[in-house]
């Protein structure tokens, strides 16, 4: 079981049995009461309150806004004992509902000893402990609890109090109320998680030296083995791999070898597929070679780092949906490689499930027939999945499924000539045009008919996304859609990886920054915020509603982290922190371990886990550029994963796909 310390947020826990807390967004009205909610104190009315014994109390309603337009009560404990306000001043007949709410601001720097006790009629009491965090709470005490000991419906007193204050200590009471049954929390988009972040607006791009450390040794030989994967009568077969190589590791095709079991070198035919753009290293190469063998797998010796002596055969033109064998490495060299993007190989994290998930509903998801409709085979990108479980495992099973639906989508799914090649023949969206699923195909096999297509997508792409479509103005109300950004800043930024083409970085930086000024149309909020009604009218928003949608946040801040991955750019940083700053302060469902679907008020009352892993990668990336110092976001991002992972339904295709076309990089995000 995981052992992750999660160092105290700025935001608030109530850390007690039974209580739980959860972290909202700003609000833009006062609280009032809705058919799932009663207040029963707004904390405004001084004649509510007694003290107890205790001398040294101070009572004030304070106009400090901590909720816009809300006033609190502002009690100053005294020292020791157990200083309380408490009153019978409230509505008794409590009735029906699924727990009670406290919002309470810390303005101490410190964690609190707090309780609740609640008399009901019979005299009987109820006592719940919770640990204030500094900033804001808000407790809650399921009804379920407070039955066990007491008659939940008539409540007869409340107090609150501190448990030994060492010093004179200050709290801002704000609501208390009642929700559910029904929707959770009605109030919960009223309730801030952290004080608003004073964000600045960058208005130069500015870009950091992007050097790491390369992960995989610049010279060596290891022990792998040849994979076939015809049929087991055909024992001389040609060899065909992409042979992926992390940044920094290899500059010399020239300076690489393979052996056989004896320690002979062999003859091969190599061709570089691509070169990082960071520095020049080759990120892939293609070796073939012929060899006898006669089982499954043929053990062989591959050296890199010193030149080869042999003298090199002729690439064989690819022909072939998969070849006779590929080289078998293992998933350490692939995982670091970062072939699909950051990785961890299976096993080597502490969140088993995610992969026993994997192996109990693979075989299915490989076995589905196809129907020639993109967006059941293909919602999210088969492929590109494939490929990333391919090399997390180095099993060849998943490479063989992966070159598959490759050839598949390529030959069936797109269109393939004229001036719209590669987009998909059943829709001109832009959410079914999957670059990537072409790349990985192509610097792991090798096969250049991937590449043309990948290049076709990425015009088409281009050509029906122009970059200016990415900035929202605040008044506006036409359609616009996280989404439909995503996937071309997605695929060109890819593409740019691959073969570093100015025009591709260029498109990429322009759309990043159009992103950028729609955050900076609300400040305060973060957020790729735009009119919620054109998103799609069906989901109930007003007319005058104005948010996003939590997972096509995910999709879009995919090719934002990569852009800054690629580039150190200022602002790629800086939109990511408010994105996951609005994600974590507005987005979160009243369960605290998933997203709504979107931000609109008819949403808000219902969690979907079963997105958490289009979302979770932000979280972990978020976590690793702060320094892993935003242990909000390791912790959300922890919760999020784990939700997601217990929660997934991976019965099809396209809900298998988006848990894992980018939760792995989670994984590899938070690891130091």
């Amino acid at each position: 079981m995981r052992k992750i310390l999660l160092i105290t947020l700025l935001i608030s826990t109530a850390l007690c049995n039974g209580c739980g807390r959860h972290g909202e967004a700003a609000p833009e009205a006062r609280l009032t009461t809705s058919g799932d909610t009663r207040i029963i104190s707004n904390f405004e009315n001084l004649k509510t309150w007694d003290i107890s014994p205790e001398t040294g109390f101070t009572l004030t309603i304070s106009n400090e806004t901590l909720i816009d337009g809300k006033r609190s009560l502002k009690v100053v404990y005294p020292v020791e004992g157990l200083p309380s306000i408490n009153t019978k001043k409230l509505p008794r007949e409590w009735g029906n509902y699924d727990s009670l709410r406290i919002d309470i601001f810390n303005p101490q720097s410190e964690t609190l000893d707090f309780a609740v006790r609640l008399d009901d009629t019979n005299k009987k009491r109820f006592n719940q402990t919770c640990l204030l965090e500094p900033g804001m709470n808000n407790i809650s005490i399921p009804r379920e609890n407070i039955s066990k000991a007491i008659d939940a419906g008539n409540i007869y007193r409340v107090v609150l109090y501190l448990k030994n204050p060492k010093k004179r200590m200050t709290l801002n009471f704000l609501n208390m109320y009642l929700a559910g049954p029904g929707r959770p929390d009605a109030l919960k988009a009223a309730l801030p998680s952290m004080p608003k972040r004073n964000y600045i607006y960058i208005k130069d791009e500015t870009f950091e030296p992007v050097q790491s450390k390369c992960p995989l040794p610049l010279a060596g030989t290891i022990k792998i083995s040849i994979a076939k994967l015809c049929e087991m009568s055909k024992s001389d077969i040609l060899v065909s791999s992409g042979v992926p190589f992390a940044a920094g590791q290899l500059f010399d095709e020239k300076n690489f070898s393979i052996f056989d079991e004896a320690g002979k070198e062999l003859p091969i035919a190599v061709k570089i597929l691509g070169r990082w753009p960071q520095d020049g290293s080759i990120r892939s190469l293609l070796v073939q070679f012929p060899a006898e063998v006669k089982r499954k797998y043929k053990q062989i010796y591959m050296r890199w780092g010193e030149p080869r002596t042999t003298k090199d055969l002729n690439i064989v033109d690819i022909s072939w949906v998969v070849p006779d064998g590929i080289i078998n490495l293992p998933p350490d060299w692939l995982c670091l490689s970062g072939v699909t993007g950051p990785q961890i190989a299976f096993g080597k994290h502490d969140f088993q499930k995610y992969d026993t998930n994997i192996d109990k509903n693979f075989p299915k998801i490989r076995d589905t027939k196809w129907t020639g409709d993109v967006g059941t085979d293909n919602y999210y990108g088969t492929p590109h999945v494939f490929y990333q479980l391919y090399a997390r495992t180095g099993d060849d099973e998943f490479f063989k499924a992966a070159r598959k639906e490759t050839i598949h989508y390529r030959d069936d799914e797109l269109v393939q000539e004229g001036p719209e090649r590669g987009r998909a023949t059943a829709s001109k969206k832009t959410r079914n045009v999957y670059v990537q699923a072409m790349i990985d195909d192509y610097l792991l096999t090798g096969d250049p008919k991937s590449l043309s297509m990948a290049g076709s997508m990425v015009e088409y792409l281009k050509n029906s996304y122009p970059a200016e479509k990415a900035f929202f103005p605040k008044t506006a109300k036409h359609f616009w859609t996280e989404r439909e950004a995503a996937f071309p800043l997605i695929g060109v930024i890819s593409y740019y990886e691959l073969l570093g083409r100015k025009e591709d970085l260029e498109y990429s930086g322009q759309l990043v920054r159009n992103l950028y000024k729609t955050q900076n149309e609300w400040p305060d909020r973060g957020g790729f915020i735009h009119n919620l009604y054109s998103h799609d009218t069906e989901e109930g928003a007003r007319p005058d509603e104005y948010g996003g949608s939590p997972f096509m946040t995910g999709l879009l801040l995919e090719g934002i982290v990569k852009y800054h991955r690629l580039t150190g750019s200022n602002i790629a940083k800086d939109s990511i922190f408010r994105a996951l700053d609005w994600l974590e302060n507005e987005c979160v469902a009243p369960d605290g371990d998933s997203f709504v679907y979107m931000t609109c008020d008819a949403r808000k009352g219902e969690g979907h886990p079963d997105l958490n892993m289009l979302i979770a990668h932000a979280f972990g990336y978020g976590y690793k550029i702060s320094g892993y110092t935003r242990n909000d976001y390791l912790e959300l991002g922890t919760k999020i994963f784990d939700a997601g992972t217990s929660k997934a339904r991976l019965s099809d295709r396209k809900h298998f796909n988006q848990n894992y076309r980018s939760s792995g990089h989670f994984l590899a995000y938070i690891k130091k």
